[in-house]
């Protein structure tokens, strides 16, 4: 898991919820594609439980900055 996380625990950290995001916006991206292509509803309550999930993610990711002395 070193080899594909990193080494460092503040990177293993960045590393880890930037793959969450990526996965849960490429899930909500197959959502959107199935609802057009089989002209289904569309699950918004699935996009309501990962949108705060990866804003979230993306607010650890940004917010996070150098270490303080």
């Amino acid at each position: 898991m070193g080899k594909l996380f990193g080494n460092k625990k503040e990177n293993a950290a960045m590393n880890i919820s930037a793959i969450i995001c990526f996965l849960l916006i490429l899930l909500c991206a197959a959502d959107v594609l199935s609802a057009i292509f089989t002209e289904k509803d569309l699950h918004m309550e699935l996009i309501s439980c990962i949108v705060p999930v990866v804003s979230l993610a993306l607010g650890f990711m940004f917010g996070k900055g150098g270490e303080k002395n």
